[in-house]
């Protein structure tokens, strides 16, 4: 059993664990998004940690340290709550998401692949899900989806609101108090194949100096290092605003079809043949969010938030 002790350095308490004579061999890292949720999330993980003001380890005898209250296990484990965002909100931008989401549906509402599918009247669950309208992106909701937490209690969720306000300073330093501008073109698809799709997604252009970028990087850094982030895996980001997801799809399409919701997929080669080069254009981000999974205002339709840094 390995030896514990207390250890409390430059005012702040950290548990230190001694590892064993034999240590066990390292077990094969594992992603820290390993799946698609409602809100679309992209496979990331923290970039490269940075250096922090306290020690981090004391390696004269490989012993590790570690913050008291720096993970808990509800965070690693159990479904996500809520999600670190990049809401598109600019009217123009969403403008071309509703257009986006017609010229979709006109697709496939003269394709032979479709119009052959069985349709039951006495179920509309039944119809073809590329017709369904719920397949797409509410375009109030578009967004770009940076991490996924799980904020098990209100202390939690402080705590992780106050993760992200600490960011804003250096944040507006990453940007030169300037305006975050990106552009969306080009369909993408994320899980399966065109003819059996899973996510359907718009490419992100950052700018010349890669801004959107480094933001992100700092975001995911400083929650890992605050305990919010439970995996060490470090793989690229890849941004993206998903447009279509049949996790958007109600399970009633699933069990009606007896088939679970993972087994849902659609036929996206019509739209990747017509709208491949789909451009929606150049917008503005305005702010960073940290949004409730699967919770949505009910003015507007987006999702709820919990904590919001503005941006230049």
């Amino acid at each position: 059993m390995n030896h514990i002790k207390l250890l409390t350095v430059q005012g702040r308490t950290y548990r230190v664990f001694s590892p064993p004579t034999n240590p066990p061999a390292p077990r094969k890292p594992r992603a820290l998004f390993r799946t698609e949720t409602d809100t679309d999330s992209p496979l990331c993980s923290a970039g490269p940690s940075e250096s922090s003001a306290g020690p981090s380890a004391i390696s004269n005898d490989r012993t590790e340290l570690q913050p008291a209250d720096r993970k808990s296990p509800s965070r690693a484990s159990g479904p996500f709550t809520h999600f670190i965002s990049l809401p598109l909100k600019e009217r123009a931008l969403q403008d071309k998401v509703r257009l986006f989401r017609e010229a979709a549906l006109n697709c496939y509402r003269n394709s032979p692949a479709v119009a052959t599918e069985l349709v039951d009247p006495a179920d509309p669950n039944l119809g073809p899900l590329e017709l369904n309208p719920r397949l797409y992106m509410r375009s109030e909701r578009v967004h770009l989806t940076i991490g996924m937490l799980r904020l098990s209690s209100p202390e939690e969720m402080e705590q992780a609101s106050e993760t992200l306000r600490s960011c804003s300073a250096t944040i507006y330093d990453l940007l030169g108090t300037r305006s975050l501008v990106i552009q969306l073109e080009g369909l993408r698809i994320m899980k399966g194949t065109p003819d059996h799709c899973k996510v359907l997604y718009a490419a992100v252009k950052d700018d010349s100096e890669n801004r959107l970028k480094q933001v992100c990087q700092h975001l995911l850094t400083t929650f890992k290092n605050a305990g919010f982030l439970v995996s060490d895996d470090i793989v690229e980001l890849k941004l993206h605003a998903t447009l279509a997801n049949t996790t958007f799809l109600p399970r009633s399409v699933a069990n009606s079809r007896k088939i679970s919701v993972g087994q849902l997929d659609f036929n996206a080669r019509p739209i990747l043949d017509q709208l491949g080069d789909y451009n929606f254009g150049t917008t503005r981000i305005g702010r960073i969010q940290i949004a409730k999974c699967a919770s949505f205002d009910p003015d507007d339709g987006s999702y709820i938030s919990i904590c919001d840094v503005l941006l230049p």
